[in-house]
């Protein structure tokens, strides 16, 4: 599991690749941090031939304790505009 700054992160953004392959945007703490900042690393981290590929992108909580749980799909989030 994932942690950072020593605190554990309950909220991630997932980007869905068309072919089924998944990639981590960003994890934070709040439902809010991950969806006020899942765009940055879209642009930053993507180049343009991945972020066309990009069929979703998806808001997940962690459901469970630290070491122990499941990632819970919570809603799909708009993929970014330029």
């Amino acid at each position: 599991m994932k942690y950072i700054e020593g605190r554990f992160q309950r909220w991630r953004a997932l980007a869905i690749y068309s072919n089924g392959d998944e990639g981590l945007l960003c994890l934070g703490d709040t439902y809010t941090e991950v969806k006020e900042t899942y765009h940055i690393p879209y642009f930053e981290l993507l180049q343009e031939n991945e972020r066309k590929g990009v069929r979703l992108i998806q808001l997940q909580r962690w459901n469970g304790k630290a070491n122990y749980g499941y990632w819970e799909n919570q809603l799909v989030l708009d993929k970014p505009r330029v």
